[in-house]
């Protein structure tokens, strides 16, 4: 038994720590209809900053080992999961959010996070003023980089940010008729200035709804042309069905059915998620969504396992 756990953990110290190559899962994942449901063994935690205890610890593990990920810095590999252990680093960016997105739909799509770009490449010419597509073949970061406006780490996620309006999933921050005008406001200002570019609550939940849509009906290209009408199990909505919408009770106490701008996805999401919201998961804190309160990446990284890739065991 001593010489067995020696050689596991030689085998772990010594596979590069890459999106291509994660380190080898002690953990045997068990999976009905295609969702894992149970786990046997012990996963290898693979971020320095994220705590076993934490309720996104699975979730960021799974990231990494999809490829959705390589975390926030590499050396120490951090993921950044929270403002309370990663200061400003610890919030998710709208830059981030894509790529996490796009690569969760790609996986559910044709079962790789990076198959999009030779399947579905998306068009090379910006369709937002402050995303633009130098860079484009460097390795992809989650890195918050404070030096620049426009960083590196947006020009990297120019293909991710690309493919999200193709698809449908974002029409972007501000409106304009096309790329001289329309923004996306993808993150990465100078603190303070950043804060009016990272994700709400509301947004992950927007974006990863419509990433689930899309995935769920193989869409590939302009997913909701006729807006955000949604189906599920039959049920169309938002529609005259009144209030509560679908899901058939309201999991929020802070967005009432008259809040036209939280309701669906508040509820949508928390359906998805398929856990009490009082977890912890969504939102921000037990029974309230607080759509306008800025979103960390620990939380996102929940939202990305549980509703985009309909692994609810995370």
């Amino acid at each position: 038994m001593r010489v067995r756990t020696e050689v596991l953990v030689f085998l772990i110290l010594t596979v590069p720590l890459t999106a291509q190559t994660p380190p080898p899962s002690l953990t045997e994942y068990i999976r009905a209809n295609g969702r894992v449901v149970a786990a046997i063994g012990n996963e290898y935690n693979v971020f320095t900053d994220v705590p076993s205890t934490a309720s996104y610890y699975d979730a960021t593990n799974y990231m990494y080992s999809k490829g959705i990920t390589i975390g926030c810095s590499v050396s120490p590999r951090n993921f950044c999961p929270d403002p309370n252990i990663s200061g400003v680093f610890g919030y998710t960016t709208r830059w981030s959010m894509s790529v996490f997105v796009i690569r969760s739909w790609s996986i559910r799509i044709w079962g790789s996070a990076e198959a999009f770009k030779t399947y579905a490449p998306p068009s090379t010419t910006p369709y937002f003023r402050d995303v633009l597509p130098y860079a484009q073949n460097a390795p992809v970061s989650d890195m918050w980089n404070a030096n620049n406006y426009v960083s590196g780490n947006v020009a990297n996620a120019f293909p991710y940010i690309q493919k999200m309006w193709e698809l449908g999933f974002t029409s972007g921050c501000q409106a304009g008729n096309d790329n001289t005008t329309r923004a996306f406001c993808p993150g990465d200002l100078p603190a303070p200035n950043d804060v009016y570019w990272r994700a709400t609550n509301r947004d992950i939940a927007v974006f990863s709804v419509r990433a689930r849509i899309a995935s769920d009906n193989g869409c590939t290209s302009s997913c909701f042309p006729g807006g955000d009408t949604f189906w599920y199990s039959g049920s169309q909505y938002p529609g005259s069905q009144g209030c509560p919408l679908f899901p058939s009770q309201d999991y929020f106490s802070d967005v009432p059915c008259s809040d036209s701008l939280n309701y669906k996805w508040a509820q949508i999401a928390a359906y998805y998620q398929a856990v009490p919201p009082s977890v912890g998961s969504l939102g921000c804190s037990a029974n309230n969504f607080c759509g306008a309160t800025t979103s960390y990446r620990g939380q996102m990284a929940q939202y990305v396992t549980r509703v985009i890739l309909n692994e609810r065991g995370y």
